[in-house]
C-alpha cells in the first residue's frame, strides 16, 4: 500500500470530526492486511488505517469493541469500509522482548474476559474458527518436514478442536503489536480475524506472543478467572500448539525456504507436545 492510498483517504477529511486537514506524523509498520499512519490536527492525534481489501468485519468489530471499552473509538469509516479513522492510543504497544509488568498481565486477563463476554450474535453470520480448515488453507504449500510435523501435532489440535469449551467472540490475532495497556486497562486493535472460537486460543496467543513464563501465564489465567488456574492445563497447552502451528504454516506460505522463526516455533511445538503428554498422564493419575 502506498502514500496514494493515505492521500485518497485524507481527501475525505471534511467528513471527519476534525477542524482542518490532519497532517501525517509517521507511518506504522505494515500489518498483514492494512497500513496505518499517525495523524495530528490542532486538538489530538488520530490513526488512519487503510485496508488492502475493504474489511467490514474489522470496522464492525472495532465499533462494537469500542462500546465495550476494549479498543479505540472509530471516528469515521466510509460506506465501502476501505479505511477507518480512530482515536490514537497514548501508550505504546506491549513488546515481546521487554519484561512485562504484573499489572499489565492482570489488565490483559481482565480485558480479555470482557472481550470474550461480548454478544456472540455480532459474529453469528460468520463461520466459527476451525484450526483444521486454516491448516488446510496453508498446508497446500507445505513440504515433507511440515507434513511430518503435522502428523505429530494433529492429535493435540484435535483435542483443541473438540474441547467442550463454549465458543465466544475471539480476537484471534493477539500479537504483541495489537495489545496495549493505557490508564489501567488493556486495549486491542486489528480485528480482521475475529471469529467465534474457544477462549483458550486468545489466552494461548497472549502467552506466546508476549513470551510469558509459566508463572506469568498462570497469573494471566487467574486474572482472566479461568478454571483451575495453571499453565499446565492440557487444553491450554493444546491451544498454544494450535497458535504456533498456524504461525508455522503462515511462515511457510509467505516466505521462500525455511524461515528461522518457523524452525524456532517447530521446536517449541515439540516441547509443548512433551508437556502435553505429561499433563495428560497427570490428569489420568488423578482420576
Amino acid at each position: 500500500m502506498t502514500n496514494i492510498d493515505f492521500e485518497a483517504a485524507l481527501s475525505d477529511w471534511r467528513q471527519w470530526p476534525v477542524s482542518y486537514r490532519p497532517i501525517i506524523v509517521r507511518e506504522f509498520a505494515d500489518g498483514q492486511n492494512h497500513n496505518s499512519v499517525l495523524l495530528a490536527d490542532a486538538e489530538r492525534r488520530l490513526v488512519l488505517k487503510c485496508f488492502a481489501r475493504p474489511s467490514e468485519l474489522a470496522v464492525t468489530m472495532q465499533r462494537y469493541a469500542a462500546d465495550c471499552g476494549l479498543t479505540p473509538k472509530v471516528l469515521y469509516s466510509p460506506y465501502n469500509h476501505g479505511y477507518l479513522l480512530m482515536e490514537a492510543i497514548p501508550s505504546s504497544a506491549l513488546l515481546a522482548n521487554k519484561a512485562i509488568k504484573q499489572s499489565d498481565i492482570e489488565c490483559l486477563g481482565s480485558s480479555l474476559r470482557r472481550l470474550h463476554a461480548m454478544d456472540t450474535q455480532i459474529l453469528a453470520d460468520r463461520p466459527s474458527f476451525d484450526v483444521f480448515l486454516w491448516s488446510e488453507r496453508y498446508l497446500g504449500s507445505g513440504n515433507g518436514e511440515l507434513l511430518a510435523a503435522q502428523e505429530a501435532v494433529e492429535p493435540i489440535l484435535a483435542e483443541f478442536h473438540t474441547h467442550p469449551s463454549p465458543l465466544c467472540v475471539s480476537h484471534n490475532d493477539l500479537v504483541a503489536e495489537n495489545c496495549f495497556v493505557s490508564d489501567g486497562s488493556a486495549l486491542f486493535i486489528d480485528w480482521e480475524f475475529a471469529q467465534l472460537n474457544k477462549p483458550w486460543f486468545d489466552l494461548a496467543a497472549l502467552s506466546i506472543y508476549l513470551n510469558l513464563n509459566a508463572r506469568q501465564s498462570t497469573l494471566l489465567l487467574e486474572a482472566y478467572q479461568a478454571s483451575d488456574h495453571t499453565a499446565e492445563q492440557s487444553i491450554y497447552i493444546a491451544a498454544q500448539c494450535a497458535v504456533l502451528w498456524l504461525d508455522v504454516l503462515w511462515y511457510q506460505q509467505n516466505f521462500s525456504g525455511t524461515h528461522p522463526l518457523q524452525e524456532q516455533k517447530l521446536r517449541r511445538i515439540d516441547r509443548l507436545i512433551s508437556r502435553h503428554q505429561a499433563a495428560s498422564n497427570y490428569n489420568l493419575s488423578r482420576n
